[in-house]
């Protein structure tokens, strides 16, 4: 139970050159370089009631471990995993690709309505505390293209395997469609 405890407070301390230490209440426009850690997501907001209202293209999302961070004096070394939001889809980037980004990085916010979810708490827990906001792909450089290994490939063949027997023929509309997708991610 201790070394538990330990482990906890480790997680939650953050190191000096944590991402979050760069950020202030503000938001800033940074230059970062990191490792993609999940695969990149593709928001179609099929699902948003006001999807018909008002026209929005598809946005990508997924979450970068830093390395490191521009500043005055050069390149230094930074920690931490960010959430990366772009707004356009993001076809060419995968897990393990080294990045170089030109965004904005800011921290996630409280809900602003009663009941609302709360996503910087949500996030927290998760040890994620900022955001990076990148207006196009072309904000983002490829630097090194991670190689896919052989645990990637498996965890890859499983997912779609899992996904293929609990889903199957399951149409889209299928209210149940939408849970057993969120415990295959």
């Amino acid at each position: 139970m201790c070394l538990g405890s330990i482990r906890l407070i480790s997680f939650h301390q953050p190191k000096l050159n944590d991402i979050r230490n760069f950020v202030a209440d503000e938001r800033k426009l940074s230059t970062v370089r990191g490792v993609i850690v999940t695969e990149p997501y593709i928001n179609r907001n099929k699902d948003w009631e006001f999807v018909r209202f008002k026209f929005t293209d598809p946005a990508s999302s997924f979450y970068l471990k830093i390395h490191e961070v521009k500043t005055v004096d050069g390149w230094a070394e930074a920690s931490g995993t960010v959430r990366v939001q772009v707004d356009e889809p993001v076809l060419d980037l995968k897990a393990g690709d080294y990045v170089q980004m030109y965004c904005w990085l800011d921290r996630f916010k409280g809900p602003t309505n009663p009941g609302q979810f709360d996503v910087s708490r949500y996030l927290a827990r998760k040890n994620v505390f900022i955001a990076a906001l990148v207006k196009s792909r072309d904000g983002i450089e490829l630097l090194e293209s991670g190689g896919v290994g052989i645990f990637t490939k498996i965890k890859r063949r499983l997912r779609e395997t899992a996904t293929w027997a609990l889903v199957g023929e399951m149409s889209l509309e299928d209210p149940s469609r939408g849970l057993l997708e969120a415990l295959l991610l």
